[in-house]
């Protein structure tokens, strides 16, 4: 069975959104397992573009993700979303490797 993947474009946001970049930097400051954490945007060849949020955090993400979902939902815009994924991800890890992170634990 073969499957179609949608090709993409990564890299930096060219309009950063600072306004939830800031309350994410504070929410991690607050947890210490929280590592570092990349904001890069997701080009897609059809032209829909969203945010890819990776975060190196030991523990479980899931919880960590829907707190900042709740942080971010209310500076998207309507027709913006964000994914987010975890640096343990292969994807992930590769996706930032070119990239400096907005956070890094008792630098940021």
């Amino acid at each position: 069975m073969s499957q179609e993947y949608d090709q993409v474009l990564i890299g930096e946001p060219a309009d950063y959104p600072q306004a939830f970049i800031d309350e994410i930097k504070s929410l991690l400051k607050t947890i210490p397992e929280a590592k570092k954490a990349w904001l890069l945007m997701v080009v897609h060849m059809s032209g829909k573009q969203n945010f890819l949020l990776v975060v190196d955090y030991k523990g479980d993400y899931q919880k960590i993700f829907d707190v900042i979902g709740q942080i971010v939902s209310v500076h998207l815009k309507q027709d913006q979303f964000i994914d987010m994924i975890p640096f343990s991800d292969g994807f992930g890890r590769d996706a930032v490797k070119s990239y400096r992170p907005f956070y890094k634990k008792g630098i940021f």
